[in-house]
């Protein structure tokens, strides 16, 4: 309310709350204003944004948990408005003329603040734009800006996303809402920052995801497969990519079965964002005809399709994709477990070259699964042992 009803006070509460505060909830509460306060673009006044965010990455290293998570919301709306702003600059700069560039900048402030002395209320947005187009024009327009202050931003999200705390509660632990913050700023971010930045972290985010997977909250899954989401239409045909993208191939498969309904949603939405990038166009069409975010899946009858190109397009990963599945055979939630076994089972069932393959634990696995406390589970491994059966030699 107060950007909207008093923007002219912004400045002087700003001032106000950068003091040190010795009490946990007061650096809660500045963390919470600065946070909102980027998220509503501080009311035009982008020299003040800056501020707060240089003041938000200050406050990464805070002994509260709780300073920490805001903090991290408040940089992941920063660097989502300052690289939508620069997408709106480059536009701009694309369809200008030279002469109209020729401008200094020092003219353009000049005249805004002689304008602003005269202007009235009715012309105060378009004053509060001329100040973003010059602001822009420093901050943004440049490849130094995106280099650096950008940069720095973006390296902060990656870091928040290191999971120290290694319990596997029910829910999302307080130092795992740190790292949820981080997952869904990145997530919005990345198919809009340059590769070059995004190549950075690439190899250090697909090893994070693939922790965040397992986590037993829904939402941090869903958090993580929106980064994995992100880095396929980035960088999915780079090289650091296409070094872990089967084993995140593997896991989506799996978790195209998962409890969390958000989270299948989103599985969809990576998996077809990393079909390009698999070199199986009948692989990739499957998954953008088939995987319809908002639709129902059959998820049996998926697997068996898509297992069928798989065998054909990606042989040489079979046994990789083999152990990987079976993983999931521990898992605490009864519909991966359902999931795996049915995924393995085709797999070896549409497996030509059976000699390769080396599934003897598999098949104690499925065996085992056959006691399983979930009927579904007990019903999923009935169909997939009779599948083995076409590679006696398995058995």
């Amino acid at each position: 309310m107060l950007v909207h009803e008093s923007p002219k006070h912004i400045e002087k509460l700003v001032k106000c709350l950068e003091t040190q505060h010795v009490y946990e909830m007061q650096r809660v509460t500045v963390a919470a204003v600065f946070a909102q306060l980027i998220a509503e673009k501080c009311g035009g006044n982008y020299e003040l944004l800056e501020n707060i965010t240089d003041g938000l990455l200050s406050r990464l290293n805070d002994r509260s948990v709780h300073v920490r998570r805001l903090a991290v919301r408040g940089l992941a709306n920063f660097a989502q408005l300052q690289n939508d702003q620069k997408r709106k600059s480059d536009a701009r700069g694309a369809g200008g003329s030279k002469k109209r560039r020729t401008i200094t900048l020092k003219t353009k402030v000049d005249i805004i603040k002689r304008c602003e002395r005269d202007v009235t209320t009715v012309h105060r947005a378009f004053i509060e734009k001329l100040y973003m187009i010059v602001w822009l024009s420093v901050m943004c327009n440049s490849a130094e800006y995106v280099s650096e202050k950008l940069a720095e931003i973006i390296t902060a999200l990656v870091e928040a996303t290191d999971q120290r705390d290694s319990s596997n509660c029910d829910g999302v632990s307080i130092e795992t809402q740190v790292a949820l913050e981080a997952l869904r700023g990145l997530a919005a971010l990345l198919p809009r920052l340059p590769q070059e930045t995004v190549l950075q972290h690439t190899p250090t985010l697909l090893i994070r995801i693939r922790l965040f997977s397992e986590k037993s909250s829904g939402e941090v899954r869903e958090a993580g497969l929106g980064v994995l989401r992100g880095l396929a239409a980035s960088v999915g045909g780079s090289e650091e990519f296409r070094e872990q993208i089967h084993l995140h191939l593997l896991a989506s498969l799996v978790h195209l079965a998962d409890p969390h309904p958000p989270t299948v949603v989103m599985c969809k939405s990576a998996l077809q964002a990393m079909g390009p990038h698999l070199g199986s166009e009948a692989m990739n069409v499957m998954f953008q005809d088939h995987l319809i975010p908002s639709g129902a899946l059959n998820y049996h009858q998926f697997i068996t399709d898509l297992t069928k190109h798989m065998v054909m397009d990606l042989k040489d990963r079979m046994g990789f994709f083999i152990q990987a599945a079976s993983s999931y055979f521990k898992s605490s939630e009864s519909s991966l477990r359902r999931a795996a076994a049915l995924l393995i089972g085709n797999l070896v069932y549409h497996s030509k070259g059976s000699d390769e393959l080396n599934v003897s634990a598999v098949s104690h696995g499925l065996l085992y699964l056959l006691r399983d406390p979930d009927s579904s589970v007990r019903t999923a491994a009935a169909i997939a042992i009779p599948l083995l059966y076409r590679h006696n030699n398995l058995l």
